[in-house]
């Protein structure tokens, strides 16, 4: 029996914890025990019993916030009693010190995993973190990233160019492939038949630009008085954009739903997908949306490499102008959204082939570093 820890910041529906759930949840499992670790956010997270379904056990650590000196003390009792194969931490500056840990305590694979291009919270912490990417180089036995560019902000040109594993954010394309018989189900649940209707996903945090987002809806709503935006999340700052979206006056066009469990329903809903992030790595939603075929539009500051189909733009943050220009183009668009899933197949997004992948990288390297 192969034992396989992952690491995660958290398991409530969105981010890394969603790309982590993709996998597992797709992969042969026969032969496998697989644990997860996350931070104690005071609450069952919305996927702890979807992965309990699978056999998958939870483990919920104290979150880092509350004391260093607790939280890994308790990684360590974790990793001291299960005796893990593998160790694949999605944790990004902080892998060093699980990692280490992790070799401690016999783990034959180390896996450090990158999932953006770059962080803008905490910089004197992460320039701290920074300081140990050597030694992580040393310590980690996989070098795996969500795309090219998210190798090279934490690996560098060399492990990016020669000894980095591509973990593609791919998802279940039959399962978020066009439905019309969805689209008009939840349009009429929404109230939003014959709108525009443009569609958001994503915590409220201060990485997502919901000030932006709100502001920049405020000038489309200007000359599309039929537009629509829908919000899905939840976060410290929704209160904040909740406020904003009160004084400038257009509460009765925007629709806040919370946290969702049925995103590759709701997608089917929208006429196009916006995310305009101050910073990301390879967002999975973008991913969705596309498979969807809903055009996209994305902040420049979300990788290149997310980019698919032709009806994906990406845009600078420095003017709302062309924001709105290109919703417009978008309302006009005819594309047959049910083809976008073959494309994305070509691109190596199809879930249950990268989990195959995976789970081969897993068996091979464990038996060559034993």
């Amino acid at each position: 029996m192969l034992r396989i820890l992952q690491i995660v910041p958290d398991i409530d529906g969105g981010g890394v914890g969603s790309v982590v759930y993709n996998y597992l949840t797709h992969m042969n499992l026969e032969g496998l025990h697989v644990d997860i670790v996350t931070e104690d956010h005071g609450y069952e997270q919305m996927l702890e019993t979807e992965f309990q379904k699978y056999g998958i056990s939870v483990k919920t650590v104290s979150a880092r916030r509350n004391g260093l000196i607790k939280h890994f003390c308790e990684i360590k009792n974790i990793m001291k009693e299960n005796q893990y194969d593998v160790v694949h931490s999605h944790q990004q500056n902080w892998s060093y010190f699980y990692l280490r840990l992790a070799k401690k305590y016999g783990a034959k694979v180390r896996i450090a995993h990158s999932h953006c291009t770059t962080q803008l919270s905490d910089l004197w912490k992460i320039r701290f973190l920074n300081c140990f990417n050597p030694l992580l180089k040393r310590i980690a036995s996989g070098y795996f990233a969500c795309g090219y560019e998210a190798g090279m902000y934490m690996w560098g040109k060399k492990i990016a160019d020669e000894d980095l594993y591509i973990m593609n954010n791919a998802v279940d394309l039959d399962k978020f492939k066009f439905n019309p018989n969805l689209r008009n189900e939840y349009r009429e649940k929404l109230g939003v038949n014959n709108k525009f209707v443009l569609g958001h996903v994503g915590r409220f945090e201060e990485p997502k630009n919901h000030f932006f987002l709100i502001t920049m809806f405020a000038e489309f709503v200007k000359v599309n008085s039929n537009a629509v935006l829908i919000l899905v999340g939840k976060g410290t700052l929704e209160e904040q954009v909740k406020k904003l979206v009160r004084e400038l006056n257009i509460s009765e066009k925007v629709i806040f739903l919370g946290l969702r469990n049925d995103i590759y329903k709701l997608l089917n809903a929208f006429d196009a997908f916006v995310l305009p992030s101050l910073f990301e790595g390879l967002p999975v939603v973008a991913i969705e949306a596309q498979a969807n075929g809903l055009p996209c539009i994305l902040s420049n500051n979300v990788t290149e490499e997310v980019v698919v189909l032709k009806t994906t733009k990406r845009l600078e943050l420095l003017s709302i102008k062309p924001w709105v220009d290109t919703f417009i183009e978008m309302e006009n668009m005819n594309n047959n959204r049910s083809d976008a899933v073959n494309e994305m197949r070509k691109k190596k997004y199809s879930i249950q082939e990268e989990a195959e992948s995976l789970r081969q990288y897993y068996m091979v390297n464990v038996k060559v570093l034993k």
